[in-house]
């Protein structure tokens, strides 16, 4: 990711003079998710902010949607929840009617993650159940990854150890599919502690020294935190 930001930078040096902007956009997305994954969130914030204002001016709602969403995953980092739902339920109005299915699906995903921030499980779980069909359909490892896990986060509130513990194990092996790191590191936290609760104390260990490795190898000192907490 440090040389994603390096590679992102000088993306946007050659880009902004030649005013280009749907591909500046691009470069923005990618500094602004790399300082993300970094736990940068205040330059996070500035390159997300600068992909927003170029694609709201370009006129391409399919992609000011996907930076709606960017920009909410960011709030929600920072704690702002109001705000992070307002962002959420706007992409998903443009979403709905793009008749996007797979961006559909993520934004339900993220929405619902949020839901159960703010203690509506319920709600979490209706978004969950249209997104888990959305997923099923597409067979995408990353999208079924992220429902799965949240998922998992739904029955551990409930304290349904067993369906949490399910939840968890597809969504790691969905995103070691998918090769995302970051997200395995919090379905493998969730693991962890769904083990210990169903009374496999050495397995749950286990599952949490892997999230720690894991998030040490990527540098996500959010992620990192989370894990030995």
């Amino acid at each position: 990711y440090r040389e994603a930001v390096r590679q992102a930078r000088l993306a946007l040096r050659i880009l902004e003079p030649l005013g280009v902007p749907e591909r500046t956009a691009t470069a923005a997305t990618v500094l602004g998710s790399a300082y993300r994954y970094l736990g940068d969130r205040a330059a996070a914030r500035r390159s997300f902010a600068t992909a927003m204002a170029l694609r709201a001016g370009l006129g391409d709602r399919r992609a000011l949607s996907a930076a709606l969403n960017n920009m909410a995953l960011l709030e929600v980092d920072d704690g702002d929840l109001a705000r992070a739902r307002e962002l959420f339920e706007q992409a998903l109005v443009i979403k709905r009617q793009l008749g996007d299915r797979q961006s559909l699906a993520i934004g339900l995903a993220n929405l619902a993650d949020l839901l159960t921030r703010i203690n509506q499980w319920e709600a979490a779980a209706r978004a969950l159940m249209e997104a888990a069909g959305l997923a099923a359909d597409l067979g995408h490892p990353q999208l079924i990854g992220t429902v799965r896990c949240n998922q998992g986060n739904v029955a551990a509130h409930q304290q349904q150890w067993a369906e949490a513990a399910a939840h968890y194990t597809a969504a790691v092996a969905a995103y070691q599919e998918a090769g995302h790191g970051h997200d395995a590191v919090e379905a493998l936290t969730g693991l962890g502690r769904a083990s210990y609760r169903l009374g496999q104390a050495d397995e749950g260990a286990q599952h949490l020294h892997a999230a720690e490795a894991l998030a040490g190898e990527l540098g996500n000192q959010q992620r990192l935190a989370e894990v030995r907490a």
